[in-house]
């Protein structure tokens, strides 16, 4: 019995000393979260990424670059760098453990979240809960929560998906944007019918707005499979020989002669292979001229959208 009574009080004793070196573990300021813990960030419906930040006021991410200064115990700015030459401001604020953030863009167009990870972490592999992802979770999350109006989630969630729609054919977007997307319009117009929480106008605009990010989506797929069936066909359609080649060929070549042929047709078979590396890069750029064109469409309709909720 002893020796019993013994064991559980050094159990007991081994939990305390866990909780208390954990407990003394955690961030007593914003610049220890953030230098000294990896973090999750989030801009939904895009998937997690991992995000680094460094001494020097910079972060790593394998997306974007991202430059970050404090401004205050539970804030900072960011300079967000999601293409080459851009330059996002974005607003961040922790809350009083340092354990989650939420990020806003200066015009409030962009939302993101994020929340520190474990030390050593290397990717976000859990999702975040509900309760501190809830302002920009992916659409599927919100249109479950019966307490966020649907007017409020195309709002805030309207742009991402509209970049998504808009990606470069080569990037993957979720496999269920589409259906979300759907199921949010319906739902905006069984709101306006039952519990309006804006003007009918800006619920139809909604609606319109939802149309469109799907036409766009169903646009971008048309382009992607006639890419990769026009990569096809060219790699198909590559000449590794012609007639003078051919007619030149015979069992009486000498070695000089053989070499010299073999030159001529591995000059064919690349100048062959660059010119199919541009006819398969060739949609790839029009997709983009497009979707430069839709995106104003779609940046003018969400104004549209925002000015009546403004009403």
């Amino acid at each position: 019995m002893k020796t019993i009574r013994r064991i559980t009080a050094l159990i007991s004793m081994c939990n305390v000393l866990c909780a208390t070196a954990l407990q003394a573990a955690e961030p007593k300021t914003l610049k220890e979260a953030l230098l000294n813990y990896p973090w999750e960030w989030t801009h939904a419906p895009r998937p997690p990424d991992l995000l680094i930040f460094n001494q020097d006021g910079t972060a790593i991410c394998t997306r974007f670059g991202l430059d970050w200064k404090i401004t205050g115990s539970h804030t900072a700015l960011g300079s967000f760098h999601p293409k080459p030459n851009s330059d996002i401001q974005v607003k961040l604020k922790f809350d009083a453990s340092f354990s989650t953030l939420q990020g806003s863009t200066l015009d409030g167009k962009y939302h993101y979240t994020g929340r520190r990870l474990p030390p050593g972490s290397t990717g976000a592999t859990t999702p975040v809960s509900a309760s501190t992802s809830r302002p920009s979770a992916p659409l599927a999350t919100i249109q479950s929560d019966p307490s966020q109006p649907r007017i409020q989630v195309i709002k805030d969630q309207g742009p991402n998906a509209s970049e998504w729609a808009l990606t470069p054919l080569d990037e993957a977007i979720p496999a269920d944007i589409r259906q979300n997307l759907t199921s949010l319009r319906e739902d905006l117009l069984d709101e306006v019918a039952k519990a309006a929480k804006a003007s009918p106008r800006a619920y139809q605009l909604a609606s319109e707005y939802c149309d469109k990010i799907l036409a766009t989506i169903s646009q971008r797929e048309l382009a992607r499979v006639n890419a990769g069936y026009r990569s096809a066909q060219v790699e198909a359609n590559k000449a590794t020989s012609n007639q003078a080649l051919n007619a030149r060929r015979n069992y009486m070549m000498s070695w000089p002669q053989y070499a010299r042929e073999e030159s001529q047709r591995s000059s064919l078979r690349e100048n062959e292979s660059d010119k199919a590396d541009v006819k398969k890069e060739q949609l790839k750029v029009e997709w983009a001229a497009r979707a430069e064109q839709m995106r104003k469409a779609l940046d003018g309709l969400y104004a549209q959208l925002r000015a009546a909720l403004r009403e």
